[in-house]
């Protein structure tokens, strides 16, 4: 995937360089399909496509998202942490987003595995780094709420992140996760759509937070478009706002940490749900062993933002 027929073209440097599109459902900042990870949409005629346009990011990818609107007053966090990593951030492939901040764009050496999430603990608060499994909008798409546009103003090479950079937020043995995800993003639909998520709205905050990690620990991380898909059904959801908040907290959870909320809050859920079969079905795969529903769901230990 990657060759693409039909693209804009203030988008040929951004797919020239390797990275991937897909459209975004209108007026919003999220993707337009379920399974948007994995379908080839290289014949699809995004020149006429009228909604947004996203970029997913894959293994070797990254972007540094710089947010002036989280920036402390007076503070360039940007111009310090390209100071402090020994490298001008403002040099690579830039884009300038329509929230008036600025996407760089980097490489990740082969073997880097770095985590999604913000860099404010490392002391450069707006500053988020975003690679496999997280996406950005392509140059060329209007932001949802200023209605501005995203445009490449800086179509330079796409440079290796320096090492000093990496280590921010390279994923390390000791906490990696001590597997990969137990349900495919599929699967997780099918939980969900068992799931009434008005239940899950006002008032139910400290339940909607334990479904979403455990959501996000039974995928192993994915599956955050489909999570927000499937929230965007409460009447109540906020759309714009809401798809970034959770967006926050999804790239704060550490899937599999010992102590967390795991897949098996959701198969709790599901089963309360009148689903007990599909439950069933799935933690039968899990655990290769037949299902009874006598546990309790773990306790909300949130650990932060951790999950």
């Amino acid at each position: 995937m990657g060759d693409y027929r039909h693209v804009p073209d203030e988008l040929r440097p951004v797919v020239d360089a390797g990275f991937e599109i897909f459209p975004l459902a209108p007026g919003r900042k999220k993707p337009r399909d379920v399974g948007w990870q994995q379908i080839d949409y290289s014949e699809f005629d995004f020149v006429r496509w009228d909604g947004g346009i996203g970029i997913r990011l894959k293994q070797n990818q990254a972007v540094v998202d710089g947010d002036p609107r989280n920036y402390a007053e007076g503070d360039d966090p940007i111009k310090r942490l390209s100071q402090d990593i020994g490298f001008d951030l403002t040099t690579a492939l830039t884009v300038s987003t329509g929230g008036g901040g600025w996407h760089y764009y980097l490489r990740l050496p082969d073997g880097a595995t770095v985590k999604n999430g913000s860099l404010g603990e490392a002391g450069y608060p707006g500053v988020d780094i975003k690679t496999r499994g997280g996406l950005v909008v392509a140059p060329g798409s209007f932001h949802p709420t200023t209605q501005r546009q995203y445009r490449l103003v800086n179509d330079a090479p796409v440079p290796l992140a320096p090492a000093a950079l990496i280590d921010m937020r390279r994923r390390r043995r000791a906490d990696s996760p001590p597997r990969p995800g137990v349900l495919d993003v599929e699967e997780m639909v099918e939980c969900l759509s068992a799931l009434d998520v008005v239940q899950f709205g006002k008032g139910q905050y400290e339940r909607f937070r334990a479904l979403a990690m455990s959501c996000h620990d039974a995928t192993g991380g994915g599956g955050l478009a489909e999570f927000q898909h499937w929230a965007a059904g409460d009447p109540d959801y906020g759309t714009f706002e809401d798809d970034e908040m959770i967006e926050r907290a999804w790239h704060g959870f550490e899937a599999g940490r010992e102590g967390g909320v795991s897949y098996r809050t959701l198969l709790h859920e599901v089963a309360e749900a009148s689903r007990p079969d599909l439950a069933a079905r799935i933690r039968a795969k899990i655990e290769c062993e037949p299902l009874d529903f006598t546990w309790e769901p773990e306790p909300l230990d949130f650990g932060g933002d951790d999950g």
